[in-house]
């Protein structure tokens, strides 16, 4: 159930009519909590027993974990992270891990035969989300909830639920303590959020798509030129795609009265790798500093080591991106990139220069922006060798082939370009954009978005990006 369809439309439709037809906050609850049962049980009603029982599971050792005293409380948060991530390994990684072995194995004879398992849509959210859970109250910083249905809706939210962003226990099981309330402003400016989010996916995004996913089929078909397009295509694609889908998670969160995480800042505007990802995939990142890098030691144990919790850190990172290598030398290369930043950052400081003139930022950003890139590249190709073969293409080392000049991309460039400006402009005057219905402007701007999705959607949508995630 695509937040793009009519199904959902309808689903909607029925939950915004529960809400204003319940008055007690607990049923509104309850209502919510079966909306998404129903919504998760319509993309793969098999698989609700699992994301039951990890509701029910990290419930219980919230609350045991709560009670324990001395190393029990240690040993029951070791178990829980345990369960969690078993149910990961088995339903994400186990045959990548059995095809790891059957490559290494080759040579004697041996082969480990594959499991037929579906990938449980959404299971890298859910499961980092109970983990925070009981670490939270390990940690002493959450104190666990008594009412089950409470938990349960932090893991059921459908707005949230196949891909993010993914949020934090402390920011969301609070706002349960108010009444749940449907308001005009909350709708105006979630209904923003929303629309905004479907330009960027179906008019952006899925009109890319056709033309990325031709090229990364097998790019030694295509010239140099086409490849760097399709590379560049990508990098966009991705970007309107999953900040799109956000967009729409927050959208409909805010309508139904709920705050969520802004999982993206413009990161296309970033002028060094670490200020990338403090602006792209905001609710990951944060996750993966707060309780893998910082529990690691962090930067706590010298350079060597805060290099290394690095290196660690994104390159799980990039396994929890994918079960293949190709996403695994992405956080690789991610991981380098921060440590080459941290380097920098060192030597600029010891040779006393700014940097801050316009002529050193724009070139940081133009850098960033190349080296972002070359790692979608590892990201989007179907195998390490497909990106091998991308990037050997970029830079002249292997003959061309057909020449392809897309027209949309010529488009959409300069529009993501303004709009970063624009963002940009807005993140330094302290500024939000909310829609006002009583401005001209605003309804113009309005009818504009909704025209555009009308007319110049893609004529087929394609997937979400990270529902595969």
């Amino acid at each position: 159930m695509a937040f793009t369809s009519l199904h959902f439309a309808l689903f909607f439709i029925i939950v915004l009519s529960g809400l204003l037809v319940l008055r007690r906050n607990e049923h509104k609850i309850s209502f919510l909590l079966l909306a998404g049962v129903v919504f998760y049980g319509y993309w793969d009603w098999r698989f609700l027993a699992l994301i039951g029982f990890t509701s029910i599971f990290d419930f219980y050792m919230g609350l045991r974990i709560a009670e324990a005293q001395g190393t029990r409380r240690k040993q029951l948060l070791i178990c829980d992270v345990l369960v969690n991530l078993s149910l990961l390994a088995t339903f994400k990684y186990f045959n990548f891990f059995l095809e790891s072995a059957n490559t290494l194995l080759a040579p004697l004879g041996t082969e480990f035969r594959y499991l037929h398992i579906a990938l449980p849509i959404g299971i890298s959210f859910f499961v980092f989300e109970a983990i925070s859970y009981c670490v939270d109250i390990y940690r002493g910083t959450l104190q666990p909830y008594k009412d089950w249905r409470h938990f349960a809706l932090f893991i059921f939210f459908f707005p949230r639920m196949v891909a993010g962003p993914i949020i934090r226990p402390s920011d969301f099981l609070p706002q349960l303590q108010r009444e749940i309330r449907l308001t005009r402003p909350n709708f105006y400016v979630g209904g923003q959020m929303f629309l905004m989010g479907m330009v960027k996916k179906l008019v952006i995004a899925d009109n890319l798509a056709p033309f990325v996913d031709l090229v990364f089929t097998d790019p030694s078909q295509y010239s140099a030129t086409t490849v760097l397009q399709a590379i560049i295509a990508y990098s966009i694609q991705i970007f309107c795609d999953f900040s799109g889908y956000s967009d729409m998670a927050l959208g409909l969160a805010k309508i139904l009265g709920f705050d969520l995480p802004v999982n993206f800042r413009m990161p296309y505007a970033a002028a060094n790798i670490t200020d990338f990802w403090r602006r792209w995939h905001i609710s990951l990142s944060s996750w993966l500093r707060d309780y893998l890098y910082i529990p690691l030691g962090g930067n706590r144990h010298g350079v060597p080591r805060t290099y290394l919790n690095l290196l660690i850190t994104m390159t799980l990172g990039g396994l929890w991106h994918g079960a293949a290598w190709h996403f695994v030398v992405w956080g690789v290369l991610h991981g380098v990139g921060l440590i080459v930043h941290k380097l920098f950052i060192g030597l600029r400081a010891h040779w006393r220069w700014r940097g801050d003139d316009i002529v050193s930022r724009s070139v940081s950003w133009a850098l960033t922006y190349v080296f972002v890139c070359i790692c979608w590249v590892f990201f989007r190709a179907q195998s390490f060798e497909d990106a091998v073969i991308c990037l050997q293409k970029v830079a002249g080392l292997l003959p061309g082939g057909l020449i392809w000049l897309n027209g949309p991309l010529m488009v959409v460039i300069p529009l993501i370009v303004l709009a970063h400006l624009f963002g940009l402009w807005q993140e330094r005057h302290g500024r939000t954009l909310q829609w006002n219905p009583r401005r001209l402007s605003h309804l113009v701007a309005l009818f504009s978005c909704l025209i555009a999705i009308f007319f110049l959607r893609a004529i087929e949508a394609s997937p979400f990006i990270y529902f595969q995630f």
